[in-house]
């Protein structure tokens, strides 16, 4: 994502289940919400679907 993010700068992305996957399963839930955070901040055209 990062990486789409950082070629696509001026296109709005919509990161669809607020970014959760199975990978992210096991990883506490504060350090979810940082990561999540750290991504807004930099990337302003960066919303999240809740579904």
């Amino acid at each position: 994502m990062e990486k789409a993010l950082s070629l696509y700068p001026d296109n709005r992305v919509a990161w669809m289940h607020l970014g959760l996957s199975r990978e992210l399963k096991l990883v506490d839930a504060r350090q979810h919400v940082a990561m999540l955070e750290s991504f807004l901040h930099r990337h302003p055209n960066l919303s999240f679907i809740l579904s």
